[in-house]
This record gives C-alpha cells, structure tokens and sequence, in this order.
C-alpha cells in the first residue's frame, strides 16, 4: 500500500515562517542575555548599594526590567501562537499531517477547517502587520497555517476535501 502524500508549500507564507524563527533566536539571545546581566547586578562595583544584605549594582537594573520584559513578550507570543503554527502541511488520502516548528510531526485523521480567516498582528519595524492564517481543529486542539494572502481560497478548497 503506498500512501499518496501531497505537499502544500507554495501556500504557506515563507515570510512569516522566517519571522517566527528569528523571535525564536530572539528568546535565546535575550535567555543568554538575562543570565550575563544578572551575573554582573550582584557582581559589579558600579553604583552599588546593600539590599538584604547584599550587594547589588543599580547600574545594571534598568536593563535587566528591559531585557526581561522583552522576553515575556516574546515567550508570550511563543506560547500563544508559535508553538501551534504549522511550517508545512501534506494532505494525504484520509488524514493531514502538520509539521510544527519543522520539529514536531502531527497526524490529524479527524479534523475541521475553520472558514474564517485568522489575523495574527506583529510589529514590523515601526509600523504594525498581520498575517492570514487558517484554523484547523482537531478534537480540543487547534492548529494554524499561515497562508500567502493571494491563496487563501485555494488553501481552504484544498484543505476541506
């Protein structure tokens, strides 16, 4: 038995998939980041002062509340919608499989595609975009796959077959 399995990658928007990986380097590099400037809050000599006890450096304060807020915001988003956006999908004759984070593989034989098109916004230097997704639901899990704008229909006759 062969299993006729059909690939969908020019659907999905390659932009946005770069995107979520660079937020993806951006939440290591702020992880790495956070641990350097906590090492130097309590071992600098700069503008130091005693609290509890120990000696802290006031120097180094404002950019850890920075560093620290951006990485909320960023695992927020991760944990919001990153971490169920699928990078590929293949349709084969009775089931999809989602490749989420190019990692993790997902087989849903039982599904429903929402016909309302999500927008997801992000902050894209100084002005604000957002990108089109479709909901694919599975039980009590929902999954997304973010489209190219111009293919949107074909992706939604595709995935209702």
């Amino acid at each position: 038995m062969t299993l006729n399995m059909h690939n969908f990658d020019h659907l999905i928007n390659k932009k946005i998939l770069k995107m979520i990986k660079g937020e993806l380097i951006g939440i290591i590099f702020l992880l790495v980041c956070e641990v350097i400037l906590i090492y130097a809050l309590f071992n600098s000599d700069k503008n130091t002062t005693l609290l509890l006890n120990t000696k802290i450096s006031l120097h180094y304060i404002f950019p850890i509340i920075i560093c620290l807020s951006s990485l909320i915001y960023l695992i927020k988003r991760f944990f919001k919608y990153y971490r169920k956006t699928a990078f590929r999908f293949y349709l084969t004759d009775s089931a999809i499989m989602l490749s989420i984070l190019s990692f993790k593989k997902i087989t849903l034989t039982e599904y429903t595609v929402d016909n309302n098109i999500v927008n997801i916004t992000y902050i894209n230097g100084f002005k604000k975009d957002s990108y089109k997704c479709i909901k694919v639901k599975s039980k009590n899990k929902t999954y997304l796959i973010p489209i190219i704008d111009e293919k949107q229909n074909e992706a939604l006759k595709i995935l209702q077959i």
